[in-house]
Formats: structure tokens, sequence, C-alpha cells
């Protein structure tokens, strides 16, 4: 779609020159031929049929003006279309499909190397949807989500994975930055609980995998690794 959007830009802009070519040439000639300029004003089918040249070449000046204003919104649909896609609709972070795509941008093992990989869910969402309802617990995923991407976004990405399930890639990993991006996240978890009203607050649960050493040789693998220490 993009492709198309901007092979349909292209000709456009084409048309929209050519027609500005035409238009100055067509008024060199008229402004340096003294013959045909006399010719116009003393004939009036020629003044008459210049007239009309003019006005169809201002019309199609102006029509193509507007296909450049909708192009404009068409790009506008275009990425509201692709954050439906690649977003989570509940949350509005990256959802699986956004993170696949992420995990194909890294081709080689030397592309991931001192990568780390972090897989957390809220372990007490089942509880709090039984103590305050669905919609607060929905209420719960999309304020994590939201805590979650904002503390992500200082180290490197993060997405859901569906359900109560969270990713977070984080770029240059070590342990200290591990775990200095863990204590900014439960700072801000507790910071939340603090400031609620309910009785029962995000319990986080999670597990994290580093690339240091070279072990892993793709995302995929970093992934499920540390999600099988999270089920463990």
């Amino acid at each position: 779609m993009k492709k198309n959007i901007h092979s349909y830009k292209v000709i456009k802009i084409i048309e929209m020159a050519s027609l500005v070519v035409l238009e100055v040439l067509f008024l060199t000639i008229l402004l340096s031929n003294h013959v045909m300029r006399s010719s116009i004003y003393s004939d009036k089918t020629i003044f008459t049929l210049c007239v009309m040249m003019w006005i169809a070449m201002v019309m199609n000046f102006l029509f193509i003006l507007y296909d450049f204003v909708k192009l404009r919104e068409l790009k506008v649909q275009n990425h509201q279309l692709e954050n439906l896609i690649y977003l989570d609709e509940k949350t509005g972070i990256p959802n699986r499909s956004g993170v696949d795509i992420l995990f194909d941008t890294f081709k080689s093992p030397e592309d991931i190397k001192d990568m780390g990989c972090v897989v957390s869910e809220i372990s007490n969402i089942r509880a709090i949807n039984e103590k305050y309802g669905k919609v607060y617990g929905d209420k719960i995923i999309f304020d994590f989500s939201k805590m979650f991407e904002d503390v992500s976004k200082l180290y490197g990405f993060a997405g859901r994975n569906g359900g109560n399930e969270f990713i977070a890639l984080l770029k240059n990993c070590s342990e200290a930055r591990m775990h200095e991006f863990l204590t900014a996240l439960n700072k801000r978890i507790t910071d939340y609980n603090t400031l609620s009203e309910k009785e029962v607050g995000i319990a986080l649960g999670f597990k994290y995998v580093i690339n240091r050493d070279s072990e892993y040789n793709t995302l995929s693998e970093m992934l499920a690794a540390a999600y099988k220490l999270l089920r463990e």
C-alpha cells in the first residue's frame, strides 16, 4: 500500500510539473510573439479558445492539488490501519505481530550480541478480575502497559505478547543495566499501588536472559528461554 501511494504521488508531481511547464511555455511564446498576441485580441474565436484553455489548465491544477489533499488523508488512514495491525488494540503498545516484525530485523547472532530479553506477567490478574471485575482488570493491564512501555523505551523496546504477558528487549544489556531497568519498573509499580484506592494492586512476575556470552543465535531462542524460566 505504501508503495502504491508513493507511486501515485510521483505521478501527480509529474503531472503538476508538466502542467506548469506547458503554462510557462505558452506564456513565453505569447509574450514574445507580437503577431500571435494581436491575433488573440482581434479574433474572438482564438480569444475564446485561449480563455477556455486557461480555465481548463487552472481547473486541472486545482484538481491535482485536491488529489494531494486526498493522498495525505489516505496516508493517515494507511498509518491508522498499520497501527491496528501492529499495535495492541487494548493497550496501544506493539502486539505480537509488531514484536515479530522487530525480531525479523535481527538477522544474525552478531545483531543480538549483548541483548537482554525480559518476559513479565501480571501474576495476580485473575484475582483482580474476580475481586473487582474484568473492566477494572482491563484497566490494570492498560495502566501497566503504559508504565512498562515508558520504562522500556529508555532501554530498548516493549510489546504485549497477549493476555497479561509483556516482553522487553534491552540493548547493550548487562546484569547492571538489567537490574537498573527492573528497579525502575518496580518503583513505578510500587508508586502505582500506593496511589491506588484498591486493596489489591499489581503483582509482577518476570524472568530474563542476557545474551552477553552469545549463547543464543536468535531473539526467538532468547524469548523461549525466558519463558521457560517464567514457567518453572
